[in-house]
């Protein structure tokens, strides 16, 4: 059995294991590419998107869509591409607006009704 050996540790082998079979192999469905995305964020909290879309082998909207699905860590910084730390914006997903019960208005009267 063949083994492709690499030098690094536990954060090389992922972002090996991420981007693999994106340019070759078998094609991955949606669902690979997604759990892949997935993973990256959950590991990778603060790099952008445009760095996670590459080691994924995806595209950077296909990333940014799926960081405003579902925030669920919001940092103060992040880093850049540059690999240096910046100051991160603050991004609040809105909530959805619960349905409240009006008290039911009552029709307006036309002046032939009001008299």
């Amino acid at each position: 059995m063949e083994a492709d050996l690499r030098p690094g540790g536990r954060v090389d082998a992922l972002r090996h294991a991420l981007g693999a079979n994106a340019a070759h192999g078998h094609r991955r469905t949606n669902a690979d590419k997604r759990r892949a995305v997935e993973l990256a964020l959950r590991e990778f909290p603060k790099t952008p998107a445009i760095k996670i879309a590459e080691i994924c082998g995806v595209s950077q909207p296909f990333v940014s869509a799926m960081k405003n699905e579902d925030i669920t860590v919001i940092s103060s910084t992040r880093i850049g591409r540059d690999g240096k730390e910046y100051q991160a914006t603050r991004r609040r997903r809105q909530e959805p607006e619960e349905e409240v019960e009006h008290e039911q208005k009552k029709p307006k009267l036309t002046r032939a009704e009001k008299k």
